[in-house]
């Protein structure tokens, strides 16, 4: 799942902890157009396979970021 960090309602992190009620094996990346530290407010990312991709990035960038997240996953 490609979230951002920062969404309306709840927040993106919150969100995939919901998510991961459903379905607990979901995979993120987290994207952001702002500093990661400050956006996160000190909430740590739910799971430690997380990648926070800052914006903007490139098909190629994504690309690469997907590419791993998939193999942490084999």
């Amino acid at each position: 799942m490609l979230t951002d960090v920062t969404t309306p309602v709840m927040g993106g992190v919150t969100a995939v902890e919901h998510m991961r009620e459903i379905k607990s094996g979901i995979r993120v990346i987290f994207t952001t157009g702002y500093d990661k530290d400050d956006t996160l407010n000190g909430e740590r990312l739910p799971g430690v396979e997380e990648f926070v991709l800052n914006k903007p990035y490139t098909i190629d960038k994504l690309n690469k970021v997907i590419q791993q997240q998939l193999r942490v996953v084999s």
